[in-house]
């Protein structure tokens, strides 16, 4: 089985790269691909996220994540290949830093 990650922000440029990697694995039927999707939400602006909880910011990251993965998972899973979704977290570091800005 072939494994793919993708990092995904922009859905539609996503499936524009992909289209050359979707080709290939169509054209080998007999091993299937596992495709593991990450979803990076864009980042929220430090003015945007002075008025918004951080569980709003959360929701509004699942939220986004659900829509692309609705946008990108059909067409990678149209062959029988295997998707996997996981949608990134900003780590401790950034939070740290905007915190302090």
């Amino acid at each position: 089985m072939n494994n793919v990650v993708v990092y995904v922000e922009d859905p539609v440029h996503a499936l524009q790269v992909l289209q050359p990697a979707l080709s290939l694995s169509q054209q080998h039927v007999l091993n299937p691909t596992r495709w593991l999707v990450v979803g990076c939400a864009p980042r929220v602006t430090h003015h945007a996220s002075k008025w918004g909880t951080h569980s709003a910011r959360n929701a509004w990251r699942r939220k986004w994540g659900d829509e692309v993965s609705g946008q990108i998972v059909p067409v990678l899973r149209k062959d029988g290949d295997e998707v996997i979704t996981l949608l990134a977290q900003a780590n401790a570091a950034d939070s740290d830093r905007n915190a302090d800005s």
